[in-house]
């Protein structure tokens, strides 16, 4: 009996031993599971905030685009209801003076040379109702902006904030363009808005096209030129023209071509130019002096009565 009794004792005083080490095993095992719920909570809170910052940063993006495209909008309608007044005087000049006096005289008079004044506003010189180049040789639309190379124009058209390139249609053809956008997935539009549509000022070559977005609110297409030895006054035939006398291709780009491609590009602007001043081409000048020669050959024929086209 009294050995029965000591091992019961003995049984007993062993069992807080026996429920103490898995408890501490347990509060063990738990400790890394406290630590990556406060990692997880923490990785929570910065999500949230830098969610938080990129929506703020959107909203004030959205905002200056906002600004910017109500700027544009103004200077479209300024342009278009208020056109500038070309001031143009040329002086007369004798019959016999020579074309290339004559084409100086004319482009002195109308500011191509040195201005009579100092500080002289330079929008004066604009022809009527026409803007004046941004820095890229484009303009304004409603629709967005455009700049242009004598080979390609780039369209920029504003988009609602949040477009992505599978939301958008655009399309390129010969001698039109199209841009839309549909509604995002899940919103209440039914069908697409369109952005911009309408016959081109010039034909584009569609297969050497293309089109980007870009920061989610711009639809950038880029148009190749079908003539690429010209300048347009505008993207679509409803959009308000630019002046293409103020075009100011950048030199280096001269520089990188070729002679004879060089010479026909100064040629072309110099004929552009002369145009716009209702004065003879380069290849009028020519045939001028051709007659010239013809006459002084011949003293004995009376051109008095003659006319020329």
């Amino acid at each position: 009996m009294h050995s029965l009794v000591t091992t019961l004792m003995s049984a007993l005083s062993g069992l807080p031993a026996l429920e103490e080490a898995p408890l501490a095993h347990s509060l063990r095992s738990l400790a890394p599971v406290t630590e990556r719920a406060k990692d997880a909570a923490s990785a929570a809170e910065r999500a949230a905030a830098l969610k938080a910052e990129r929506a703020a940063r959107e909203t004030v993006a959205a905002a200056a685009a906002a600004r910017e495209d109500e700027e544009r909008r103004a200077r479209v309608r300024a342009a278009t209801t208020t056109p500038a007044v070309q001031k143009c005087t040329l002086t007369e000049l004798p019959d016999d003076t020579p074309v290339e006096a004559t084409a100086a005289a004319a482009a002195a008079a109308g500011g191509e040379g040195s201005r009579a004044a100092e500080g002289e506003e330079d929008d004066e010189k604009l022809a009527a109702g026409k803007l004046r180049p941004n820095a890229g040789n484009g303009g304004d639309a409603d629709w967005g902006t455009w700049t242009q190379t004598l080979g390609d124009v780039e369209v920029r058209v504003s988009a609602p904030p949040g477009t992505v390139a599978k939301m958008c249609v655009v399309d390129i053809r010969k001698g039109s363009l199209s841009v839309s956008v549909k509604p995002a997935q899940g919103s209440a539009g039914t069908g697409p808005t369109v952005l911009m549509q309408g016959p081109l000022h010039g034909e584009v070559k569609p297969e050497d096209c293309f089109w980007t977005v870009e920061d989610k609110r711009c639809v950038v297409v880029t148009l190749a030129k079908s003539s690429a030895m010209s300048w347009w006054t505008r993207v679509l035939s409803s959009d308000p023209e630019i002046d293409t006398r103020k075009v100011e291709p950048e030199n280096s780009k001269l520089s990188d071509l070729d002679g004879d491609t060089r010479q026909t590009v100064e040629k072309m602007m110099y004929d552009q130019r002369q145009k716009a001043l209702g004065l003879p081409t380069s290849e009028e000048q020519q045939k001028q002096n051709m007659l010239k020669q013809f006459m002084a050959a011949h003293p004995e024929m009376d051109f008095s009565n003659a006319k020329f086209m």
